[in-house]
């Protein structure tokens, strides 16, 4: 089994851990448009990690497209549109912006192997 590490920054870790944040959007880079359905994320901060299988992958040309069509509340907890941009405008340089976005729709391991 292939598994990729993504480092996240500990808000968004305890997030997804805790079920609260079910997908993740990332620049499309070639690394993670690399990723696919049935994939396993480990998902690194600091020393902790946890896995998680992808369940599904979807891909737009911007990060606008992205929050316009994705739900805010699985997403980016408790951001509204606008927030969420300025959230990804401040992760990433233009270049990387420029590239699109890729979302994960992530299951914890335990209940995606059920």
């Amino acid at each position: 089994m292939l598994v990729r590490y993504v480092r996240i920054k500990r808000v968004y870790f305890d997030q997804i851990r805790d079920g609260t944040k079910t997908l993740e959007g990332r620049a499309a880079s070639s690394i993670f448009k690399s990723i696919h359905t049935g994939a396993t994320i480990r998902f690194c901060c600091g020393r902790d990690t946890f896995d998680v299988e992808v369940i599904d992958v979807r891909s737009y040309k911007t990060f606008g497209q992205m929050i316009a069509r994705e739900p805010l509340d699985k997403l980016v907890p408790g951001m509204n549109a606008r927030e969420a941009l300025d959230a990804y405008n401040s992760i990433y340089a233009p270049d990387k912006l420029s590239l699109g976005a890729v979302v994960f729709e992530l299951a914890p391991v335990s209940s995606a192997k059920r």
